[in-house]
């Protein structure tokens, strides 16, 4: 058929011949053939008649036709019609299959999107579980570390009594031999300070013990600025905004320091050795640097602000304790916000006439 189909687009002569009954093709009903089933021999005879060119093939026998006679123009026709239907029926047939591929395209594309979806969620929460499984040991280690240090440092507690104690006779000491110079003082001519217009009662500073840890004595580490005086050389200084800063004003600008994700600005509230530094025993600046980077890449965002007001006291082994409430609110890389109050204790050493952090803990006020 596929050869009877050519020949016919190729306008060639086709002559079909039944020589026996049979389910005639579709393509062939409208083409005269030869009937050689009731006599073969003279339907084989036509035949070769047709094929010599004795007989053309309008003038073929009427025995050998079935049904009407069909003018070659609509037969052509009719082929025509057959190809163009035949045409359009594979080309409809290639857009089906064209618009499934790209049906099925689009949907492989949006089950990969969707797994990729699945994928990153899930991977997201599995980052978040972690985070919050690290947030939950540091904020376990928060409460429990104080305890396991108390644990173990009470081996050594008779140790630091020991050294406590030897710091308060120290202590006692010194207020003996600056009671000494007061007396000696008051017997001789008066120290004035200041301008030579001064009077000997406005000249004549107060010494007490929380000025002499806070304004440069010894056991602080800071400096006399009159070093020729006899209540700079007991180690007694005036007292003064120089060497007692405002508490508050303090504590705030060493608040919003640590609020930046600059570590530098914090350097200036820190001694060079800090014991102990919250649960570590003893830091130096670049532990503490390190520390204070890592806490900004886990909170890049933090907001700190003061609760009332510090408290600042003086131990009896002469160090400058700064104790005060603070409220935050951080911010984590995942958007998710942690808040609370916590208490703070500083031991402070003023150095060069300046506040600066030997000790911090910090523990859950709230």
């Amino acid at each position: 058929m596929d050869e009877v189909s050519f020949a016919l687009e190729e306008k060639k002569r086709v002559i079909p011949v039944l020589h026996r009954p049979c389910k005639v093709p579709f393509r062939l009903r409208r083409l005269q053939y030869i009937d050689a089933t009731a006599n073969y021999d003279k339907g084989l005879a036509a035949l070769v008649r047709m094929l010599g060119g004795n007989e053309s093939w309008e003038g073929a026998s009427a025995s050998s036709r079935r049904g009407p006679s069909v003018p070659d123009t609509a037969a052509i026709e009719a082929q025509r019609r057959e190809l163009e239907e035949k045409a359009k029926a594979e080309a409809e047939e290639q857009q089906r299959r064209r618009v499934q591929q790209e049906r099925l395209a689009r949907e492989k594309v949006e089950a990969d999107r969707a797994s990729a979806r699945r994928l990153a969620e899930q991977a997201e929460q599995e980052r978040m579980e972690r985070e919050r499984a690290q947030a939950a040991r540091e904020s376990a280690r928060t409460v429990i570390q104080p305890a396991l240090d108390a644990q173990q440092g009470g081996s050594s507690n008779r140790k630091y009594l020991i050294i406590a104690s030897a710091l308060i006779a120290a202590v006692v000491l010194t207020l003996v031999v600056v009671a000494l110079s007061r007396n000696s003082a008051e017997s001789g001519p008066p120290q004035q300070f200041g301008s030579s217009s001064a009077t000997p009662a406005e000249s004549t500073p107060s010494v007490s013990p929380a000025s002499d840890q806070q304004a440069g004595s010894p056991s602080s580490g800071g400096t006399s600025s009159n070093p020729a005086t006899p209540e700079s050389q007991s180690g007694a200084l005036p007292t003064g905004a120089a060497f007692i800063p405002d508490p508050a004003e303090w504590v705030k600008s060493f608040l919003v320091a640590g609020q930046g994700p600059e570590v530098a600005p914090l350097h200036q509230f820190f001694d060079d050795t800090v014991s102990p530094y919250f649960s570590i025993a003893s830091a130096q600046w670049s532990d503490i640097e390190r520390d204070k980077q890592n806490y900004f890449d886990r909170f890049p965002s933090i907001r700190c602000s003061l609760v009332g007001e510090p408290v600042h006291t003086v131990a009896p082994d002469g160090r400058n304790l700064l104790e005060y409430d603070f409220d935050f609110s951080e911010t984590r890389k995942d958007g998710q916000t942690l808040q609370g109050t916590h208490h703070v204790t500083l031991n402070i050493r003023v150095v060069d006439g300046q506040w600066k952090i030997a000790g911090i803990t910090e523990r859950k006020a709230k």
